[in-house]
């Protein structure tokens, strides 16, 4: 609960992707669509919207789910053979020390 502007969604985002990084399963719900959408470009904007099963509309046919399960595990699959998924957090690593650094430089 708070004001708008307070950081809630961020704060969302950023729980969600902490829990994926570690293998974790969540489930995000929310009394208005509207904060369910910002959560999500939030996800869709770091990368990781392909691990989000959308299920809060009526209109969400079986087809739709079974594809967003398809896309979720083919993304595993790739960033497993490729090593793209390594690599990726090797860099989120590197620019948080570095913001870490700029920060207590400041």
């Amino acid at each position: 609960h708070g004001p708008p502007g307070t950081g809630k969604s961020q704060t969302i985002t950023s729980i969600i992707a902490n829990c994926l990084a570690n293998g974790k399963k969540v489930l995000f719900a929310a009394e208005k669509k509207a904060a369910l959408d910002v959560v999500y470009k939030r996800l869709e904007k770091i990368g990781i919207a392909p691990f989000c099963l959308e299920l809060h509309s009526n209109k969400i046919r079986k087809s739709y789910v079974l594809d967003q399960l398809k896309t979720a595990s083919e993304v595993r699959l790739k960033s497993q053979v490729d090593g793209d998924y390594d690599k990726s957090l090797e860099d989120i690593v590197a620019k948080r020390k570095e913001k870490e650094v700029l920060i207590n430089h400041i």
